[in-house]
C-alpha cells in the first residue's frame, strides 16, 4: 500500500475516472480479490521534492519494496554550502541526526532478516541497483521537478 494509491482506489471504489495526474494504482481490483497484487513494489517516502527546494535533501530518504528486499535510499550528492534541511535547527544533514552515520543506501532481505539488522548492500548490488532503477522508474512519472531527478 502507497500513499499515491489512496486516491486511485477511491476514485475507483465511485466508479469516478481516475485523473491522468494520479500516479498511483487503484487497490480496488485487489481489495475485491480480483488481482493477487497491484504493483510489482511499494514505495513509502517523506517529501522528496517540492517546487520550493532547492535540491532534494538527503534525510528525506525513501523505502522501496519488491515484498522481500527493502531499499533505502536518499537523494544523492552533497549539496551547496548554503542548502538548509528542514530539520528543526537548518543544518545541513548528510548524516543520521541520531548515529552521525553517513546516509548511504541500505538493503535488507525480509525473507531472512525482517527485523532489518543486517544491510547486505555490498553483498547484493544488483538487487539494490534494480530497486533503485524501479523507483527512479516511479519518479519520472510522478510531478516531481524534472531537475531534482538527477538527484535520484
Amino acid at each position: 500500500m502507497q500513499c499515491v494509491s489512496l486516491a486511485a482506489t477511491i476514485v475507483d471504489f465511485l466508479g469516478v475516472k481516475k485523473p491522468d495526474s494520479f500516479v498511483g494504482p487503484s487497490l480496488w481490483p485487489a481489495l475485491q480479490g480480483k488481482e493477487e497484487k497491484v504493483a510489482d513494489v511499494a514505495i513509502s517516502a517523506p517529501t522528496l521534492s517540492t517546487p520550493e527546494m532547492k535540491r532534494p535533501q538527503p534525510t528525506n530518504r525513501a523505502s522501496i519494496t519488491d515484498g522481500r528486499w527493502l531499499l533505502i535510499r536518499g537523494s544523492a550528492g552533497p549539496g551547496d554550502a548554503d542548502d538548509k534541511t528542514a530539520s528543526v535547527d537548518s543544518q545541513q544533514r548528510l548524516v543520521a541526526t541520531l548515529t552521525g552515520e553517513k546516509l548511504a543506501p541500505e538493503l535488507y532481505d525480509l525473507s531472512a532478516d525482517p527485523g532489518c539488522v543486517k544491510n547486505v548492500v555490498g553483498e547484493n548490488r544488483e538487487v539494490a541497483d534494480d530497486l533503485h532503477r524501479r523507483f527512479v522508474d516511479f519518479l519520472k512519472n510522478s510531478p516531481m521537478r524534472r531537475d531534482h531527478l538527477d538527484y535520484f
